[in-house]
């Protein structure tokens, strides 16, 4: 579900529809200008991923997986998120909370989701297990200010007709294939609900949206948008075989930072609060013209 945040080229002014993503790109730069400049190789990527963990994240953790490894070099990606986030917790995953779930048993990361419909099968950034209970996560940076609109294809639709996925495709139909979202890709979504659904029958399963946001009250309109799409769905599925639970980044590093055990879980909060937190007004003073 990530999208390229690149700089566009041109003198003519932006249309109304790149501002989001101009915001997007100035808060993810302010980002990435926390690295020296000599960790980017000329990719634009770092050069060794071990340089996107935050402190408090032993390389050890991380599973020897090379595509996992390399998404690890974009420090923004949702891999890197994941990654830094929840790595310390597959030691003791029955203390982990996750938006009011817990009791965890197991934690694996960058997990394919085949969904019976030929083709590259989409993955989840995080899939947590408690007992038969499933929680797949997507982990966004501000890919979602960018992002193009997944299409499905017609094998999709006649895959989820009267399966656990299906109240998803039944929405995106309600809003016309997604296109009055506007920064949230609902077809992504269901092709992971279908996943979940697919490869995983007969185990209720939760999709978990975390993201990225910038700190500040109140927030630039593209992220309060972003949030009201997302409080749309939660309602939606609240009670379906796959249901959706959202929330951002800060909000839960913030509740760890409160805990006192694990002894590592406040100072990893600190540490990805360094790394990722970003103001939207306050020390940004162009940020609010760039609102859609």
């Amino acid at each position: 579900m990530e999208a390229s945040l690149g700089k566009g080229g041109g003198s003519a002014r932006p249309s109304r529809q790149d501002r989001p993503q101009r915001l997007g790109n100035r808060l993810a730069q302010r980002i990435l200008g926390r690295f020296p400049e000599e960790a980017f190789g000329l990719d634009g990527r770092l050069r060794d991923w071990r340089d996107g963990l935050v402190r408090g994240v032993d390389p050890d953790l991380v599973p020897d997986d090379p595509k996992l490894k390399e998404r690890l070099r974009l420090p923004l990606s949702g891999a890197a998120l994941a990654v830094n986030s929840f790595a310390p917790w597959q030691a003791t995953p029955g203390e982990l909370e996750l938006l009011g779930l817990n009791r965890f048993d197991e934690l694996r990361f960058h997990i394919r989701c085949p969904t019976g419909v030929r083709g590259t099968p989409p993955r989840l950034e995080l899939l947590a297990r408690a007992g038969r209970r499933l929680v797949g996560v997507v982990a966004l940076g501000f890919d979602y200010l960018a992002q193009p609109r997944t299409r499905l294809s017609a094998a999709y639709w006649r895959r989820a007709e009267r399966g656990a996925a299906e109240p998803w495709l039944a929405l995106l139909r309600e809003l016309d294939e997604g296109a009055r979202l506007r920064h949230v890709d609902l077809a992504a979504l269901a092709r992971l609900a279908l996943g979940l659904a697919h490869s995983f029958p007969d185990r209720p399963g939760t999709l978990v949206y975390l993201y990225l946001e910038p700190a500040g009250d109140p927030l630039p309109s593209p992220f309060q948008r972003h949030r009201d799409e997302l409080a749309l769905l939660a309602r939606r599925f609240a009670r379906t075989p796959i249901a959706f639970r959202y929330g951002s980044f800060s909000s839960l590093w913030r509740s760890w930072r409160q805990r006192r055990r694990p002894v590592w879980a406040s100072p990893l909060a600190a540490a990805l609060a360094d790394r990722y937190e970003v103001g939207g007004h306050a020390d940004d003073p162009k940020a609010s013209d760039l609102e859609a």
